[in-house]
């Protein structure tokens, strides 16, 4: 911890708050900490992937969401296994990992369909266009 985030936390343990928030306040995955804040800044990486779920499903990246569904999967076990046991950073995991698996889906499905992408093709390069 550094100090000024100890000097934060000494100064907010000595406030007339309840026993509770100085809990919360002093442990170990509190607001204090990375353990704390990280969660909440990959809510809204998954927010921002439910709202994808009315985008177009030819415009939806298949690398990016396995990417997503990978972060998701491994984090939410190692978010077990770290000490302290950061609950929030699973649930945000489990979820990101299963808003990336329905977007998997959702791609397959259009792929079987036969659907093709609409984004436009890499250009070819200039050895090819000289043959």
């Amino acid at each position: 911890m550094t100090i000024f985030v100890h000097h934060v936390r000494n100064v907010l343990l000595r406030l007339p708050l309840s026993p509770r928030m100085k809990t919360l306040i002093d442990h170990p995955a509190g607001p204090l900490t990375i353990f704390f804040w990280c969660p909440f800044v990959k809510w809204m990486i998954t927010f921002a992937n439910i709202k994808d779920f009315k985008r177009p499903v030819e415009n939806v990246s298949l690398n990016q969401q396995i990417a997503i569904f990978a972060t998701g999967a491994i984090w939410t076990r190692y978010c077990m296994v770290i000490t302290p046991v950061n609950y929030s950073l699973m649930a945000v995991n489990a979820t990101m990992g299963a808003t990336g698996f329905y977007q998997i889906c959702r791609k397959v499905k259009f792929y079987q369909q036969g659907g093709v992408d609409t984004a436009p093709a890499a250009p070819a390069p200039a050895e090819e266009k000289a043959q």
